[in-house]
């Protein structure tokens, strides 16, 4: 059975105030799920640590919520200004990492070498890790959208034992959706999922494609979420500006809730 997951990646914002004050907000408004589902938060690097903090000290409410990188390099040390490493996240109590996102690969020009890189040491740490994939709006017209998708995951997985790639999801983000406003359609996401899970197939996925865990990220919020969520094969979604807001990240929380 694949565990369904809501995950909020913040991006580049909050500050320290903000982030308590969104922890003490959705433990008053989050369904109790009952563990159904994982929840999993992406603040800036510097907010990880009074992140995990203030959400274990919710009482009961502590083991709702855990918390991740929005990245990572894919070294244990050394002289790299301004990057952090999987052995960072961990003492500071991050147990998920996200890999290949869309804007660290289109604006920071982290390549495909790169991403596979990152997810190779992410697997070694034993993160549980988001792998992100998606197209352009150019790729997608030019009806290149399912090759670019397999390329991408070749890449991301040819040097990895996909024995030890259980712990793993697969974030599907049409670039052209995310921040945008527009959303893909069910017509347009179900095939996109049908066709990673094919390709988990084929790989040899631990446990096969209907194992594997698949978000859909692309400007999700509390009015598209259950619509979104009926597309047979969705797992939950990697949320952004809808996450920035403790009343619509529960909305969209118990929108999941009410299908199990």
């Amino acid at each position: 059975m694949r565990k369904p997951a809501l995950m909020g990646n913040w991006k580049m914002n909050k500050d320290l105030s903000s982030a308590i004050s969104f922890v003490g907000e959705f433990f008053k408004l989050a369904p109790d799920v009952g563990g159904r589902i994982d929840i999993v938060l992406f603040p800036p690097f510097p907010l990880i640590k009074p992140m995990v903090d203030v959400i274990r000290s919710g009482a009961r409410r502590s083991d709702l919520v855990e918390v991740g990188a929005q990245d990572m390099h894919p070294a244990e040390r050394g002289a790299f200004t301004g990057a952090v490493s999987g052995l960072c996240l961990k003492s500071v109590g991050a147990n998920y990492v996200i890999v290949g996102h869309s804007e660290r690969r289109w604006i920071f020009g982290d390549d495909d070498a790169t991403v596979a890189s990152k997810l190779r040491t992410a697997i070694t740490m034993t993160f549980h890790t988001v792998l992100c994939v998606g197209e352009t709006i150019e790729i997608r017209k030019a009806g290149k959208h399912f090759s670019f998708l397999e390329s991408q995951l070749d890449s991301a997985f040819a040097d990895i034992d996909i024995n030890k790639a259980a712990d793993i999801s697969i974030a599907y983000e049409p670039v052209w959706a995310i921040g945008t406003g527009v959303n893909a359609t069910i017509a347009e996401v179900g095939p996109m999922v049908d066709m990673i899970r094919r390709w988990a197939d084929g790989a040899g996925f631990p446990g096969g494609g209907n194992s594997l865990r698949i978000l859909y990220g692309g400007s999700v919020n509390e009015e598209n979420s259950a619509e979104l969520y009926a597309v047979d094969g969705v797992d939950g979604f990697l949320v952004g500006g809808a996450s920035l807001e403790a009343f619509t990240f529960a909305a969209i929380l118990d929108s999941m809730n009410k299908r199990l």
